[in-house]
């Protein structure tokens, strides 16, 4: 069998994988096109990278971009466990799939100013009730899980918690302090490390123990 019957048998035993990997892919293009029509935004602000429409220094963002990996990094890692392994009921599985949902809500807001901007701005949401949202849902999420935090590494998890508490205190109540900045957001970066630490020490172990059942 040559090489180009190896493609072909290839992509139509994957025709539908590769059609399926596209959708993303050409739904994002299809809103580049309606945000050009409808609203004359420029394809290349929605196109390119922010720093290179803004003409700012590559290093600019930094600490926040590693933040929003780190958040799609919990993400994926919560999601992909909790599908490789799912069951029905209150588990280990339907705790890591609501966590993996709160963590990609949570990269998408950061991505996007969603609760800084978006909200408050364009839909007139204050910024406090977007926040009570989100923080009613990953409560509601640990508090149907409880048993499951309790029976793992939940200290990490309280000390990410607790370093969320402080970056939003210091928003919310001490922006005039020296260094409010440094304080708020390197405790929101170090508790996103920290969450993102958390759910892949128990995806892993999640995983260890589906393998050894096997």
């Amino acid at each position: 069998m040559n090489f180009r019957e190896i493609v072909k048998n290839q992509f139509q035993a994957l025709r539908n994988v590769f059609i399926f990997l596209q959708i993303p892919a050409v739904m994002t293009l299809l809103l580049v096109v309606f945000l050009k029509v409808r609203f004359d935004i420029s394809t290349g602000d929605l196109l390119r990278d922010s720093n290179a429409v803004s003409e700012l220094p590559p290093y600019v963002g930094m600490v926040s971009n590693l933040g929003i990996l780190s958040w799609c990094a919990a993400a994926t890692v919560c999601l992909f466990t909790a599908w490789a392994g799912w069951k029905k009921g209150i588990n280990v599985e339907s705790f890591l799939l609501y966590s993996g949902i709160v963590s990609a809500i949570l990269m998408f807001d950061d991505l996007f100013m969603f609760h800084d901007e978006f909200f408050p701005e364009t839909l007139h949401f204050p910024e406090e009730l977007v926040l009570l949202v989100y923080g009613s849902f990953a409560l509601v999420t640990f508090y149907r899980h409880r048993h499951i935090i309790l029976s793992s590494n939940y200290l990490i998890l309280l000390t990410s918690l607790m370093l969320f508490g402080v970056s939003l205190v210091v928003d919310q109540f001490f922006k005039e302090i020296p260094g409010e900045k440094l304080i708020e957001d390197g405790a929101k970066f170090t508790g996103i490390l920290t969450w993102f630490g958390y759910y892949a020490i128990l995806s892993y172990e999640t995983m260890k123990k589906k393998i050894a059942a096997t």
